[in-house]
């Protein structure tokens, strides 16, 4: 089957994604060299793909440790609105509901995520060079990209204690 630009934008747009929300809904999930794979690292935008993902830790790790217990459910769509191709330049643009229900809390969480990926093609490989917003909170809310491992490897920490409490 022959797969155009546009089909094997979708499919790594798709793949990041799913690894994305895999890591913000399950701590077990702790290999986060993965994403450096689809990532163009000496594209410009490459902190925001570092920070965007790094912050899916960040949020499985906070709402475990300090706020509503570990999600037992969720589910996710990944809905790609529209894939503006220009050469070996691609701006994709998603929407993706969410709906999640945490051990702790008496009601289930749902909501819509927008984002905005560009990837670039290189030798025939599509990578993502940068990500609009990097945080779903927006810009610098858990600080610098060092101020949010710092962030992370305090929460690790506190994971680790609470883990073994059990």
């Amino acid at each position: 089957m022959y797969r155009d630009d546009e089909d094997k934008i979708r499919d790594t747009v798709t793949m990041y994604m799913d690894l994305w929300y895999d890591r913000m809904y399950n701590p077990e999930y702790t290999d986060y060299g993965v994403f450096g794979l689809f990532f163009d690292k000496t594209a410009e935008g490459y902190p925001h793909l570092q920070y965007h993902c790094m912050e899916a830790r960040y949020l499985v790790l906070s709402d475990v440790v300090h706020v509503y217990g570990p999600v037992v459910w969720h589910d996710y769509d990944i809905d790609i609105a529209s894939v503006a191709l220009d050469g070996d330049t691609a701006v994709v643009e998603i929407r993706s509901p969410f709906r999640a229900l945490s051990y702790k809390r008496q009601f289930m969480t749902s909501g819509m995520f927008y984002f905005w990926i560009t990837l670039g093609k290189t030798d025939g490989v599509w990578f993502l060079t940068d990500i609009s917003p990097d945080s779903i909170y927006g810009s610098d809310r858990h600080g610098s990209y060092d101020e949010l491992l710092e962030s992370i490897e305090e929460l690790e920490a506190e994971y680790e204690r609470t883990t073994q409490a059990r």
